[in-house]
């Protein structure tokens, strides 16, 4: 019996590295998509070496039937869409993901328990996890998610998220995104709408884990429903609500709301016993690689590691929140460098 075939879309919005595209493997089965190609904002449009880059290395969200254009309240949710309309230019492959170019999964790793695991800089290790997917087993399951993490309290800074405070306060997922702007009109169309949904959207909402970043590994039957339901809710708040006087953060709306809807369509599933894994992801501080000599880099990594955990351990003794989530992440990554490590040797 073959192997059920995968494509994972990369959404990029700028010139990036990726080493997930080193060597035939990762090319063949991960696919770089310029999310907003035809969106004219001021936001959006980019240099000309740039947007030649972006030709060249990347597939566009808008060929065929799209929202491209509606690129700045969507976000990455353009290139979902498209891929759910254009299933057949990706080779109608039996598996769907999506991940971003900073953040993405380690199918190989071990669990980590919702900690997401640094990088700084595209590595070999990066490389060799993100490409590593013996250990998926396509076929046994309906959808791979990401890992649930803490939801904590954000604010829009400068056109984008950060913590409310230092150290982060957890919260319930309801009360993550600030304003949650449209959430209350999508709410009250899954009660018309999906009404056996929307008990699950209660369960997720008022819950402490969130999924996060529209990010999954879909069987090809399950993208099709979760791809119809999301962008007919999508579609009914875009046009309830107004807009026109939204700030560049806030015009996202569409997109952080996707992210509520994406993971009360996981919840269901989770819920109701379909074939659901979990996968650990992690956030890559720079897309610039890694130029220091192998033996030097090696070196100074393993010093400066144990010398941040040193240093956690003690301030974890002390204080809560803060720093014993860069403890624990610190934990995380040196469990996927013993990973990496144990493939070289073996």
């Amino acid at each position: 019996m073959s192997c059920p075939s995968l494509k994972i879309l990369v959404c990029c919005h700028k010139p990036t590295a990726l080493p997930c595209l080193d060597g035939d493997r990762g090319r063949d089965i991960y696919v770089p998509i310029h999310c907003g190609r035809s969106d004219d904002d001021d936001d959006n449009v980019l240099c000309f070496e740039d947007a030649s880059w972006m030709q060249e290395h990347c597939i566009g969200d808008d060929t065929g039937m799209n929202i491209s254009a509606q690129h700045r309240n969507f976000s990455e949710l353009s290139a979902i869409f498209w891929a759910w309309k254009n299933y057949d230019k990706l080779g109608s492959p039996d598996y769907i993901g999506f991940i971003h170019y900073r953040r993405g999964f380690l199918p190989s790793v071990p669990c980590t328990g919702g900690i997401i695991v640094p990088y700084k800089k595209p590595c070999a290790e990066l490389h060799f996890l993100m490409n590593d997917l013996s250990n998926l087993h396509l076929g046994d399951y309906a959808l791979y998610a990401p890992e649930p993490v803490q939801a904590y309290r954000l604010k829009v800074g400068e056109g984008r998220y950060t913590w409310t405070k230092f150290p982060p306060e957890p919260c319930r997922v309801i009360e993550k995104n600030p304003g949650n702007i449209g959430l209350s009109e999508a709410l009250q169309y899954l009660d018309t709408h999906y009404p056996e949904r929307s008990r699950y959207a209660q369960e997720y909402l008022q819950g402490t884990r969130a999924y996060q970043w529209n990010m999954a590994i879909w069987r090809r039957d399950f993208f099709g429903k979760y791809a119809a339901y999301l962008f007919d809710v999508l579609q009914h708040v875009r046009k309830s609500v107004d807009s026109s006087s939204f700030n560049a953060a806030d015009k996202r709306f569409c997109g952080y709301l996707g992210e509520h809807l994406t993971a009360i369509f996981i919840h269901e599933q989770v819920s109701t016993g379909a074939r659901v894994r979990h996968l650990p992801t992690f956030f890559l501080g720079s897309t610039e690689p890694d130029v220091r000599p192998e033996n030097e880099r090696k070196f100074i990594s393993s010093v400066v590691r144990w010398l941040r955990i040193l240093r956690y351990r003690l301030n974890s003794a002390l204080f809560r929140g803060g720093w014993q989530m860069r403890y624990e992440q610190q934990v995380a990554r040196m469990r996927c460098n013993q990973a990496w490590r144990r493939a070289q040797t073996s």
